[in-house]
């Protein structure tokens, strides 16, 4: 119980820290000179053994090895990090975001808790709060290409940068188990409800022959194309928003602001450009059902972006969002 207690202020301290950096935020520099600073912090906290651990060469493998299951990953643990360390990623954390992205970060971290109180001494994982990882790809400078990578389970944020260019903010993974807490201090917590709610809003201001158009066969797709530099497909064709009327738009228009929230705006800026138009050239498709508590997925996606999102396991409990811009990602 005593280390568990410890865990967990150990991450409240760590986002209340972010939170605060984030509403602390001069209107200047932008966030790709606030990126390289605290990264050069970050890696001035720690010595010889730990920077193995941490940096990775920016042509390495490792740069596209990304995922959002509870797996074996190299990086540096928040859990080998000193306090002030710690402080150190939360820094770099709040200057890569928005503050709603350092809040989801936030809650999906202290989600790992939850689920260790649900699935209790036998647990498969170790569902541990600090169970993330940091990697540092490249040499953080003025001059070169570099990027970084936060991750742990349900979380995964790549970022790359020419000197203080952000060349991209995505791939950007978010789950969330339990989809809603049920008891306990966090009662009430939906993280990705808007994810959810705002899609349903959508498909459901459908008619029959809309509907005919969007809905695909077959049971929801998970989300595809992780460990992969590039997103290649599937795209499925759903309906199309020249299809819309102009209420629909406006409701597919909020789910993909939505989608925007974790980003800083220049790093979602293609995102928003896109849902600020006429959205003839955007793609949405449903899959399963479309009564809340019933497992079902979409995918909405251009010939810029690509988002996914499922809730199928646990009875439509336990859900997974991406979102990929698909040019320039991590700089190609």
């Amino acid at each position: 119980m005593q280390q568990r207690l410890f865990a967990s202020s150990l991450v409240f301290l760590l986002c209340a820290a972010a939170l605060n950096a984030v509403l602390a935020r001069p209107a200047g520099p932008r966030a790709g000179a606030r990126m390289l600073r605290a990264a050069n912090e970050l890696l001035s906290a720690f010595g010889e053994e730990e920077r193995k651990k941490l940096l990775f060469d920016y042509g390495s493998d490792e740069r596209f090895n990304w995922h959002f299951i509870p797996k074996e990953r190299k990086g540096l643990a928040l859990k080998d990090m000193k306090e002030e360390q710690r402080s150190k990623v939360t820094a770099l954390l709040a200057a890569s975001l928005s503050e709603a992205g350092v809040k989801r970060a936030q809650d999906i971290m202290g989600l790992e808790e939850v689920l260790r109180e649900i699935e209790g001494p036998t647990r498969r994982f170790p569902r541990d709060p600090l169970l993330y990882h940091v990697w540092i790809f490249g040499t953080p400078s003025k001059s070169d290409r570099w990027g970084w990578r936060f991750e742990g389970h349900h979380l995964s944020m790549s970022f790359t940068l020419n000197g203080t260019e952000v060349l991209s903010a995505t791939p950007i993974v978010h789950g969330a188990n339990p989809a809603l807490v049920k008891e306990g201090p966090k009662k009430g917590l939906r993280v990705l409800g808007n994810e959810e709610d705002l899609a349903r809003a959508f498909v459901t201001l459908l008619d029959e022959s809309q509907i005919k158009l969007c809905k695909g066969e077959g049971d929801p797709e998970e989300v595809p194309g992780t460990e992969k530099a590039k997103y290649t497909g599937p795209f499925p064709a759903g309906i199309t928003g020249e299809k819309l009327t102009a209420e629909q738009k406006e409701a597919l228009r909020k789910l993909l602001r939505q989608y925007a929230t974790s980003l800083e705006e220049e790093s979602a800026g293609a995102l928003l450009r896109e849902a600020e138009g006429d959205l003839k050239d955007i793609h949405f498709a449903w899959r399963g059902g479309l009564k809340a508590g019933v497992p079902h997925s979409y995918m909405a996606h251009s010939s810029g972006f690509m988002i996914n999102y499922i809730n199928a396991q646990n009875d439509a409990a336990h859900i997974h969002s991406c979102l990929r811009l698909l040019k320039g990602e991590f700089g190609l």
